[in-house]
């Protein structure tokens, strides 16, 4: 009788849960999405709830590296990833597809209390080289000069050895485990620099960016960037094909151009 009794309460209960407007039990579709650490600091938790309000299609994100990210869908761990690198040649021939999105600039950035506004190309390259150490040698106060610089394997730091410093390797004070932490380094050490995506850092507190050659991230005509992508396994069909669409679509691009960043169609 007891038994009986629970059952026809949990019955009632579960009746009651599915006509609960919004009700997440049985919900749509899911997609799981290998994040970036640069394009969900970004614009990507905005970004995935505007997408899950307007499809209702939720999205699981993991966030690591671009590198990580990637192999995590090469195991099936997740239906798409986005990057900021490129993704090896012999992908392709596997059938994945690369698809990008944004154009982003690396920035460099550094604590507030650096008094200096500008380097030059060679400037940046002594610091990052640790050849230049103090920065009264670059015009600003004598004080020594940190270098943060994000994992080795992360898109920030391939891209920014690749183009800005590629004579030989960085020299640094402080490595970050992630992309987006030496956001939270530079913060809090006085006198440090490093870089990031300029989508990533515009607008964060207590944080300096740097021109290069009077040149700004926020301008056009910026020479050093990265460009952030999705990959696929196959042509993208379904969620990932509505996620893709949806990236690309006005909504997608404004929030994109929000960010100081460039859409790429």
């Amino acid at each position: 009788m007891r038994t009986n009794m629970i059952l026809k309460i949990t019955g009632i209960v579960f009746a009651c849960l599915i006509m609960i407007p919004g009700s997440n039990l049985w919900a749509g579709e899911t997609m799981q999405y290998s994040c970036s650490a640069q394009v969900y600091e970004a614009f990507g938790d905005e970004m995935i709830d505007m997408f899950t309000k307007e499809t209702g299609i939720s999205v699981k994100v993991n966030i690591s590296s671009s590198r990580s990210a990637v192999h995590r869908l090469l195991r099936n761990f997740s239906d798409i990833a986005s990057t900021t690198r490129e993704i090896y040649p012999h992908y392709y021939e596997y059938g994945y597809v690369q698809i990008p999105f944004c154009r982003d600039s690396l920035a460099i950035i550094a604590n507030k209390s650096v008094k200096v506004d500008n380097l030059s190309l060679a400037q940046v390259r002594n610091v990052f080289y640790k050849e230049t150490t103090d920065w009264k040698d670059i015009g600003g106060e004598p004080e020594k000069i940190v270098v943060v610089i994000p994992s080795k394997k992360t898109g920030a730091f391939e891209n920014f050895d690749r183009q800005v410093v590629p004579e030989r390797g960085l020299r640094y004070d402080f490595l970050a485990y992630q992309s987006t932490m030496v956001i939270r380094l530079i913060q809090n050490y006085p006198n440090s620099i490093s870089f990031i995506g300029y989508g990533t850092v515009k607008g964060v507190e207590n944080v300096k960016i740097i021109k290069i050659d009077e040149l700004s991230p926020a301008q056009n005509d910026y020479p050093y960037y990265q460009v952030m992508s999705f990959v696929t396994k196959g042509e993208p069909s379904g969620a990932v094909q509505k996620f893709v669409n949806f990236v690309k679509s006005e909504k997608g691009r404004k929030l994109i151009e929000k960010r100081g960043m460039q859409p790429i169609q």
